[in-house]
């Protein structure tokens, strides 16, 4: 009876052991998982680059040389020549239109700064309108964060404010910040837009409050 009793009491024992052993596991677990996030995050944002087209250095004749011709223009040059406030504004881009059917189909947007003819960024609208956040990540792999955003309202509206980062923000972003590739995800986590940056497309904080 006691050997029974004894046997009985070092399976309990054994039992508790597994049960505290598998609880460290995941505590440890849940650790990685969030400082990995925190390491992705401090990721610093490289210029990326598409079909050998580096985003911020190569220009408008290196567009022309690796895309061909573009399938249309916006603004036109006609319509930049009647803007004069266009011509003179540093920041302004122009918008070259192309189509692809690679892996992710659809509409292919490159941004060029009309003064210094170099890459800003270029923008994939994808012909799937339902595209989900998992068909990306099987495309460019799992290095990714999730950041939201808000709008600097102070510097624009919705179409033309500078965005920053914001835990509660509307806006959010699945981002490879080493590639520096930057997805827009609307509702249910669809992709609205994939977008190949030349910098971080947002600041680290809001601007606006210094105007306050």
């Amino acid at each position: 009876m006691k050997a029974t009793l004894g046997l009985f009491l070092c399976q309990i024992l054994i039992c508790i052991g597994c049960v505290s052993l598998d609880s460290q596991a995941q505590h440890q677990e849940k650790k990685l998982n969030v400082n990995s996030n925190v390491q992705n995050q401090q990721k610093k944002w490289q210029p990326a680059t598409y079909k050998g087209l580096i985003m911020g250095t190569s220009t408008y004749d290196d567009m022309l040389r690796i895309l061909g011709s573009p399938e249309d223009v916006v603004p036109s040059e006609k319509e930049r020549k009647k803007d004069k406030k266009f011509e003179n504004s540093p920041l302004q881009e122009v918008w070259y239109y192309y189509n692809t059917d690679g892996e992710i189909p659809g509409k292919v947007i490159v941004g060029v700064n009309h003064r210094t003819k170099r890459i800003i960024r270029i923008t994939i609208r994808p012909q799937d309108a339902n595209l989900s956040k998992e068909k990306v990540v099987e495309h460019y792999g799992n290095d990714y964060v999730i950041t939201r955003y808000s709008l600097d309202d102070c510097l624009g509206d919705w179409d033309s404010a500078p965005i920053y980062e914001s835990p509660d923000g509307q806006i959010k972003r699945l981002e490879y910040r080493e590639k520096g590739i930057s997805v827009s995800l609307g509702d249910k986590d669809v992709v609205n837009h994939i977008t190949y940056e030349s910098e971080s497309p947002g600041s680290s904080e809001s601007k606006c409050k210094d105007q306050k």
